[in-house]
Order: C-alpha cells, then structure tokens, then sequence
C-alpha cells in the first residue's frame, strides 16, 4: 500500500516538473472561478447549481501547514470540496466530502487537468443547513482530513501548494477560514 501511494506522488512530482510550475506569493484575494461566489458578513457563498464550482487563495509554495474552515450546505446534490496542495487550478488535491449523490468521501488529484480517486471511498453524507468543522493537516509527504474533530483521511501525498473551496451541483457556505503555519511562524486569512 505504502509503495503504491509513493508511486502516485512521484508521478504528480514529475508531471508538474514537466508542466514547468510557476510559483507565486501568498495574496489575501481569493481567486473565483466558475460558478455564482459572492462574500457577505464574511461568509463565502456559492450559489450556482453548476458542476465543478472552485475558489483557490493562498500561496503555490506553502508546506506544513493546516487549513481550517466551516462548511454548510444550502441544497443540491453533492456536499463540499475542499482543495489543497494545490499548485494551480489544474494540479491538486480535493477532499470531496458527501460526493457522489452525497453518498460518499475521497480524497481526489488532479494532474494536469486529469483527475483520479486517490483513496478508498468512505460511506459517508452532509446534511443540508449543518455546520461542519474541517481541518486539513498537511505536511510534505502527508495529508490529515478532520470533519468535527474526527479522522477522516490520512494519506501520503506530496504537500505543498495553495488552498481552496469548492462544490459540485451544490450550493454552499464557507466561514472562519485560515491557514497557520504547523510551527506557527505564519498565518493566513482571506480578506472578505
């Protein structure tokens, strides 16, 4: 298990080497892509019903460090994506939590525009209008994902790169969110 897992971060190592990565600093904006985001009273809203809805902020470069946030879904089919390590917007990985017609959680990467499941699929489910407490501990060579305090996921992955929200056929909030440095020598907040 442990071979083929170091095999997938070798290969998201090499393909990002080939796609040349330029890194970039940490800005306080949170970049919206695709879908209907808007802040208000400091909570990130997306509201658009669309497939594949993402919002990445932070810095390509970052390593140790844990990401911290508040989710809510408002209605559709699916529950929340929560990016990390990522290095762009097509070189990342997600917790999809309550994926899959809300039925399960994975961790997925994507490499270069192609994504994979990474993991072996968790039972699972959100329900509408709950709050939910997540914390993604990564370090260089490994991921945690916490939901209310509870392990979902610990893997090995290759760790760096940004953050991010997102959602699939899913309307949803997001508050309290940042990200601190493991040693504590940083942290981070969005402006909203």
């Amino acid at each position: 298990m442990v071979v083929k897992k170091l095999s997938k971060v070798m290969i998201g190592l090499c393909i990002m080497l080939v796609l040349g990565t330029v890194f970039a600093s940490a800005s306080n904006e949170i970049d919206f892509g695709r879908g209907e985001w808007f802040v208000e009273d400091g909570v990130v809203k997306q509201l658009s019903n669309l497939d594949n809805c993402r919002a990445f902020f932070g810095d390509p470069s970052w390593t140790d460090y844990t990401f911290e946030v508040e989710a809510k879904k408002l209605g559709g089919d699916e529950g929340f994506l929560l990016m990390f390590a990522a290095l762009d917007n097509v070189n990342f990985y997600w917790a999809n939590i309550g994926g899959w017609v809300n039925t399960q959680s994975v961790i997925e990467h994507e490499a270069g525009g192609s994504r994979y499941v990474y993991n072996d699929y968790l039972p699972d489910w959100v329900d509408t209008n709950q709050w939910y407490k997540f914390k993604i501990v990564v370090t260089p060579d490994n991921v945690k994902v916490y939901r209310d305090g509870e392990l979902m996921f610990d893997e090995t992955i290759m760790g760096y790169g940004m953050v991010g929200l997102g959602t699939w056929i899913t309307q949803s909030e997001y508050r309290n969110i940042s990200v601190k440095a493991n040693d504590g020598s940083w942290e981070y907040t969005p402006d909203l």
